[in-house]
């Protein structure tokens, strides 16, 4: 792991029970452009072709980069297009107008699945 104490962070889409593990220092990219992989890839209008981005960084936060033309909310609200902002265990990311398009983030300190 690059940070002690700290489980490789995830996003777990909150509607199909996907997980997506961020690697050190790699874009995690978001979209519908065809270059983006087939499992990040989100075919509807509100999202862009490469709608945002998250990356785990060498001072082991996890950042959000929203490059879209319809937006990026973290906890329902939009964050500013070009602007990272640093994201904390538990905080939900929507992008785009998409209501199941939700993703939580899990750093490794609570589990990843709330108990039923």
């Amino acid at each position: 792991s690059l940070c002690p104490l700290m489980a490789s962070p995830k996003l777990l889409h909150l509607h199909c029970c996907r997980e997506y593990t961020l690697v050190a220092y790699q874009k995690l990219h978001f979209g519908r452009a065809p270059n983006i992989p087939s499992s990040a890839r989100f075919d509807h209008s509100s999202i862009s072709g490469h709608h945002c981005h998250f990356i785990w960084t060498p001072n082991c936060t996890i950042q959000l980069v929203d490059t879209s033309t319809n937006g990026t909310f973290v906890n329902d609200e939009r964050v500013l297009k070009h602007q990272p902002v640093t994201l904390h265990d538990g905080d939900v990311v929507r992008i785009g107008r998409q209501a199941d398009l939700q993703f939580r983030v899990c750093l490794g300190t609570q589990p990843a699945i709330p108990p039923v």
